[in-house]
């Protein structure tokens, strides 16, 4: 609305009310409120500058007060011992008065993201679990600041202006955010007292080597976005509980021996890695997923990890699978080797594959037998080569195909006969003059798009009894045929030369 002033006894009769919205006005002040079985009340997104004396005073059953996205510069004494949720999100604080929070004997969670604070003074609120100072200015911890905090299990202290950590004497903490700060440096014994600590996040940072990380219950470690081209021997070996780690978007330039056998996630994506050591993931018994796309990889070496289930290799420099690189992986789903140097496609051993991606290569060839093991492919993705032919494709699991934009000029006969559960096929962006029979009945979406196509041969879309959409725009049709489709919900014959259409 656009609420700027409470009328005298608006509220006196509301002797009941436990709810009440005000946010989103325009509001400058809080005035005194006489509601004492009030609680919860949100103030959110006016133009408040100014907490009235006694404003809260009859406030007794408080639980939840919002007054986040205002204009507040101070944050006053608080009378609200029932608080438990505190929300001062997106103000202009740079000063938190003293007294403010000592009355919030019951305060769980209190958020003060987004605004001026350039240190964090004693806190002193011994029940607070959930604290989030992200996005201020803050560079300093005064000493004692969080002493009292003794439940606090979240911290977010990301997006501020730290150049290192301190020792933070939060033993209960689980959750630990100094992501996009400045940190170059992590202090000795900065997390020795984190003896709960299950994620941490420091992201974005300017840390350029990884030290020793003594946290053992930790489960999430976050290191993307720095400059760490060096990892330290024993930096994870305290890490015995780890489920998920990011590396991605460092320097690294080789990947060395990670003792972590309980990681499950793995990424190393956008580095500059050229070499995997031997043994460099002997000890991943139980990783599921590696990412390590966008690197300086020429090679698929062996890789010892059963558990795995998802492997990206994109965008690397790879034009050659040694031989038994992929034995071991049993339980493979998902394979992208999309952006790389191939040139034609091998013979892959992999029979869980549901999932390959292998556009934007330099295929002109596909081996006979390349596809033979893969008999629960589901995803193939072949668009973006230099593919002129189609040969018979032997997957008859196969649900979703792309070969657009190759050079293909011609689909061999029977090339689709095996796709007998085909729902989506991209021929789109090739150099294709007609469209011969297609015996795939269970096709759903076909794209035809951008060829030379003038003439669609007899019969050619008879068995596509299950069609909905099809695609035949950009191509060199001068008048549009009849099409036997009676399922077809979606047509584009755009960007063709048609001047009529037929009876």
């Amino acid at each position: 609305n656009k609420i700027s002033t409470i009328n005298d006894g608006a509220f006196e009769a509301l002797v009941n009310l436990k709810t009440l919205y005000l946010n989103e006005n325009q509001f400058e002040e809080i005035p005194a409120l006489p509601i004492s079985t009030l609680e919860y009340l949100n103030f959110g997104y006016n133009k408040i500058s100014t907490i009235n004396d006694g404003a809260f005073e009859a406030l007794v059953n408080l639980k939840t007060l919002y007054l986040n996205s205002n204009q507040l510069e101070e944050i006053p004494e608080l009378p609200i011992s029932t608080l438990e949720y505190l929300s001062f999100g997106q103000n202009k604080i740079s000063t938190i008065n003293d007294g403010a929070f000592e009355a919030l004997v019951n305060l769980k969670k209190l958020f003060l993201y987004n605004n001026e604070l350039e240190e964090i003074s004693e806190l002193p609120i011994s029940k607070l679990e959930y604290l989030d100072l992200a996005y201020n200015k803050i560079s300093t911890i005064n000493d004692g600041a969080f002493e009292a905090l003794v439940n606090l299990k979240t911290l977010y202290l990301h997006e501020n202006q730290f150049e290192e950590i301190p020792a933070l004497p939060i033993s209960t903490l689980e959750y630990l955010s100094f992501g996009q700060n400045k940190i170059s440096t992590i202090n000795d014994g900065a997390f020795e007292a984190l003896v709960n600590l299950k994620k941490l996040s420091l992201y974005n940072n300017e840390l350029e080597e990884i030290p020793e990380l003594p946290i053992s219950k930790l489960e999430y470690l976050d290191l993307a976005y720095n400059k760490i081209s060096t990892i330290n021997d024993g930096a994870f070996e305290a890490l015995v509980n780890l489920k998920t780690l990011y590396l991605n978007s460092n320097q690294l330039e080789e990947i060395p021996a990670l003792p972590i056998s309980t990681l499950e996630y793995l990424s190393f994506g956008q580095n500059k890695i050229s070499t995997i050591n031997d043994g460099a993931f002997e000890a991943l018994v139980n990783l599921k997923k590696l990412f390590l796309y966008n690197n300086e990889l020429e090679e698929i070496p062996e890789l010892p990890i059963s558990k795995l289930e998802y492997l990206d290799l994109a965008y690397n420099k790879i034009s050659t699978i040694n031989d038994g690189a992929f034995e071991a992986l049993v339980n493979l789903k998902t394979l992208y080797l999309n952006g790389n140097q191939f040139e034609e496609i091998p013979a892959l051993p992999i029979s869980t594959l549901e999932y390959l991606s292998l556009h934007s290569n330099k295929i002109s060839t596909i081996n006979d037998g390349a596809f033979e093991a893969l008999v629960n492919l589901k995803t193939l993705y072949l668009n973006g080569n230099q593919l002129e032919e189609i040969p018979a494709l032997p997957i008859s699991t196969l649900e979703y195909l792309s070969f657009g934009h190759n050079k293909i000029s011609t689909i061999n006969d029977g090339a689709f006969e095996a796709l007998v559960n085909l729902k989506t096929l991209y021929l789109n962006s090739n150099q294709l003059e007609e469209i011969p029979e297609l015996p795939i009945s269970t096709l759903e979406y076909l794209s035809f798009g951008q060829n030379k196509i003038s003439t669609i041969n007899d019969g050619a879309f008879e068995a596509l009894v299950n069609l909905k959409i099809l695609y035949l725009y950009g191509n060199e049709f001068e008048e549009i045929p009849a099409l036997p489709i009676s399922t077809l919900e979606y047509l584009s014959f755009g960007q063709n030369k048609i001047s009529t259409i037929n009876d």
